[in-house]
């Protein structure tokens, strides 16, 4: 696999959505020729693999042969003519008949381009800046509807237009940019999921919990202590961010091996995770590893989850959050839910802050050449702080 700059001149082909993520890929097919090359591989599905398909502009329904077999059904059409025509193939997802499909067009004379850089020259191809080329590259990976209309705002240029509307020269100037770089966090949260990590002893309901918030079971859940000895981890998409919901080892003193293994994970999850729901029984007293945990890791502002409120609720954990929040919860019933995933979106950057069509800084380079650009300028460097933005651009 080549870096796009070293297709110049040649047919290049990627598979442009994530491998494996979706019921269908598409696959890019870009340079002189291209039609032509795609056409070798493909059949009209009523004809024998022999013969040939000609690719219009309209959607075509083809099979894709290798030799007297047929690879998969296809959805082809020509985005373009040209020097840089551009055929796109939409086939059924998984790793294989996409995978076989890039096979036979290498094979047929095509060079096989890695997604990022294919994004950057097809960006180039169509005269976009590099915010807008990222854009591109991110957003066949967005999880959630917000994402995708955050990144299409970029890719139509919001971002773009905000860095080359700043006037350097005037007062405001530094304020604008402080702005921009205060949409850092926002844009992250949906181009990299933020992760919950559920804590908490052995049998406190962490399993039934975690099964509840992603809506379906997922791990095992067992009156027995210490059944997760490991991590399970599930995407879901709550207010519109991604968000990865880990179920944790219980946390104990004393077990197997295995299960201590488990335990080490766990805190290695929790320094990395960026909201923390320590989850407690709560038709049990509180104990003294219970207090000790929250203890330990108050400096993160945990939430504190009350579990199995289905049932009388005995556990008192005023004092215990420091400020923080306390929430009762039913993984069984689904009681207090909902309150539960409020409190989770208070963590999260308030999406009305940003309404559609706002300029986003959405990568953490994006982000460190906003603030190099404000340190310039507010040191007086407004040459510098001009060669940061342009840099942003592409320039």
């Amino acid at each position: 696999m080549v870096n796009a700059k070293d297709t110049a001149g040649e047919v290049a082909v990627s598979l442009v959505t994530p491998p494996g993520s979706g019921g269908i890929a598409v696959i890019d097919v870009r340079g002189r020729g291209a039609g032509e090359l795609v056409a070798g591989i493909l059949v009209p599905k009523s004809s024998a693999p022999k013969g040939r398909a000609d690719i219009r502009g309209k959607l075509e329904y083809r099979h894709v042969r290798d030799g007297e077999s047929i690879v998969d059904e296809v959805i082809v059409r020509r985005v373009s003519r040209g020097a840089t025509e551009t055929v796109e193939i939409n086939c059924h997802g998984g790793v294989v008949a996409a995978s076989e499909i890039v096979r036979l067009l290498v094979e047929a004379g095509a060079v096989e381009c890695a997604p990022g850089p294919w994004a950057e020259r097809a960006a180039a191809d169509a005269g976009l800046d590099r915010i807008q080329a990222e854009a591109a590259r991110l957003l066949p990976l967005a999880q959630t509807r917000l994402a995708v209309r955050v990144l299409c705002d970029q890719l139509n240029g919001a971002l773009s237009r905000a860095v080359r509307g700043l006037d350097l020269g005037s007062g405001d100037a530094l304020e604008a940019l402080r702005l921009l770089a205060g949409s850092v966090a926002f844009g992250l949260a949906l181009t990299r999921p933020r992760r919950l990590a559920l804590v908490g002893e052995p049998n406190v309901g962490k399993s039934t919990l975690f099964n509840a918030l992603v809506g379906h079971n997922r791990t095992i859940v067992s009156p027995v202590p210490g059944t997760t000895r490991d991590f399970v981890n599930e995407f879901i998409a709550l207010g519109g961010y991604p968000l990865e919901v880990i179920d944790t080892a219980g946390l104990r003193t004393r077990g197997g091996v295995v299960e201590m293994k488990g335990v080490e994970a766990t805190w290695g999850i929790v320094s990395d995770a960026d909201i923390i729901a320590v989850v407690l029984d709560g038709t049990g007293r509180m104990t003294a590893r219970a207090k000790e945990l929250v203890g330990t890791l108050l400096p993160k502002n945990p939430l504190l989850v009350l579990n199995k409120c289905d049932l009388p609720i005995r556990m008192n954990a005023s004092g215990l959050s420091s400020g923080g929040e306390v929430c009762s919860t039913s993984g069984l019933t689904g009681s207090g839910l909902p309150e539960l995933e409020c409190a989770i979106l208070r963590r999260l950057p308030d999406r009305e802050q940003w309404p559609a069509g706002s300029p986003v800084v959405f990568t953490q380079e994006q982000c460190a050449g906003v603030n190099r650009a404000a340190d310039d300028l507010a040191a007086g460097r407004i040459e510098s702080a001009r060669d940061e933005l342009a840099r942003l651009l592409g320039g």
